[in-house]
């Protein structure tokens, strides 16, 4: 009976022959090295899926970032809003790098992690209605939710602006995750999408 092929297994021989072998021999290293690099790989195209009770619990968590974030972002902007989970999706990173415009603006996050040698970084991206909305209210108008198009570009002045309100909610997380995680979440910076690939 011949052997059926996983398609990362697929993807590994195809990527071995575009690269005269050096994929096949990188595959064959000892796991001992792999952890040395302070992380595991991650499979973005065929990624291994959340149970349920992954997904609910990470719900659980957020419904709780929310209500510290409801209270942090009201003594931040001195007035009374609320913030709910909507839900919790899986997807593939490809996916989620589709539905992001070129204009928008991803925000890295840092978890440092007290027993790991090195930290984990996250990706957080906020609504740009929702983004313009605080920046609107920083600088004295009402906040009202304005209609923008998919193509707007933020100014200088909107990019330090977004970078002031993402570090003052982010340290947040720690409180959320504290029974799930023990480290610090340290913002790092923000890029548009476009950009992303620059440090």
């Amino acid at each position: 009976m011949s052997e059926v092929l996983s398609q990362s297994q697929i993807d590994l021989i195809l990527n071995s022959m575009r690269d005269g072998g050096d994929s096949a021999q990188q595959a064959q290293e000892p796991e001992a090295k792999k952890e040395e690099q302070g992380y595991k790989k991650y499979d973005f195209y065929s990624p291994k899926k959340f149970t349920r009770d992954k997904l609910k619990l990470i719900n659980n968590i957020y419904e709780n970032y929310s209500r510290i974030l409801a209270t942090k972002v009201n003594n931040l902007f001195r007035s009374s809003g609320e913030f709910e989970v909507l839900g919790v999706e899986e997807q593939r990173y490809y996916e989620f790098s589709n539905a992001v415009n070129d204009n928008d603006i991803l925000s890295f996050v840092d978890l440092e992690m007290k027993n790991a040698k090195k930290g984990a970084p996250l990706l957080m991206h906020v609504n740009n209605r929702l983004m313009l909305s605080m920046i609107d209210r920083i600088l004295g108008g009402e906040g009202d939710e304005m209609d923008i198009g998919t193509d707007y570009k933020y100014t200088d002045v909107e990019i330090s602006l977004y970078d002031h309100i993402v570090s003052k909610i982010t340290p947040s997380m720690r409180e959320a995750w504290a029974n799930y995680v023990d480290g610090h979440f340290n913002y790092m910076y923000s890029r548009m999408n476009q950009n992303v690939g620059q440090v």
